[in-house]
């Protein structure tokens, strides 16, 4: 009966030995002391059996770690297959829904609250290589927030603040604003600008502390001011920071919900051998 588990275990190993970026995230996790990871999106539900072995494999370690993983979805993931886990699989009082017993999947405009401060989660992108892609194999429409979605969301702003619900704290979106700094990773076609103008129009409702996005596969951090127009006329801003891809340097960081100081992984590993800094 313990057959399962030990073959779980061996294939985090292996995975381990190989530096499976998945694997990687829990054992950071582990070494920094984080009880949860929030993944921003392009997961890794995917079609086919190596999604089970994926699947499985990332919950065995997050169990054996004691973490648990929420994640929104990005613009590649099998939106079909994400379709018939939301509708059979058990949710929590969060309205996330079970992956895994460890894995939680959190949908466009859900917010929860951990650590006593509000956090809110809104996938989706648009794919610019689509056109490459095959319609439900590789690619799916449901990959962008459609206007019903985008309403939702900001009725959902609108009447939390009417009941003087706390504001959010925290916002993990896949896609990005429109103002930020692209460097050279920016295709300025139409459909991405009118996705990005959508994730906007989130953040000029939620107005949160921080936020992290991770379409653009590269670390960006900037401020983000609010004011009509763009501008730091009332003053409030938004500490914004992109993530790197998951292979590479500076995908991940840690996120101290007491302070609300966010460190990315290059700085961590600055500050451990420089001997400068206490992660406590």
């Amino acid at each position: 009966c313990n057959a399962p588990s030990v073959a779980s275990n061996t294939s985090v190993h292996k995975a381990r030995s190989k530096k499976a970026s998945s694997i990687v995230a829990v054992d950071n996790a582990v070494k920094y002391g984080a009880q949860w990871i929030i993944q921003c999106g392009d997961f890794g539900l995917w079609p086919g059996w190596f999604c089970f072995v994926y699947l499985d494999r990332l919950n065995a370690a997050l169990i054996e770690a004691n973490v648990h993983l929420i994640w929104l979805d990005g613009n590649h993931e099998d939106f079909d297959q994400l379709e018939r886990l939301v509708k059979h699989n058990p949710r929590n009082d969060r309205g996330q829904t079970f992956i895994r017993s460890n894995i939680l999947y959190s949908p466009r405009g859900c917010v929860f609250t951990l650590d006593h401060k509000r956090f809110m989660t809104v996938g989706g992108a648009f794919s610019i290589d689509k056109e490459w892609r095959t319609p439900h194999d590789s690619w799916w429409p449901q990959e962008q927030i459609t206007m019903e979605q985008l309403q939702i969301i900001l009725n959902q702003v609108e009447s939390g603040r009417a009941k003087h619900r706390p504001e959010v704290d925290y916002l993990f979106t896949h896609d990005c604003h429109p103002n930020t700094p692209f460097k050279h990773r920016i295709k300025d076609d139409v459909e991405s600008n009118l996705h990005r103008r959508k994730i906007a129009t989130i953040a000029n409702a939620v107005r949160p502390k921080m936020w992290w996005h991770g379409h653009m596969h590269e670390r960006y951090d900037w401020t983000l001011p609010y004011g009509v127009p763009f501008s730091l006329e009332d003053g409030q801003t938004t500490e914004v920071h992109g993530l790197a891809d998951g292979r590479e340097k500076d995908s991940w960081g840690i996120l101290d919900t007491e302070d609300n100081s966010f460190i990315f992984e290059t700085d961590i590993r600055a500050w451990n051998i420089t001997g400068t800094g206490d992660l406590d």
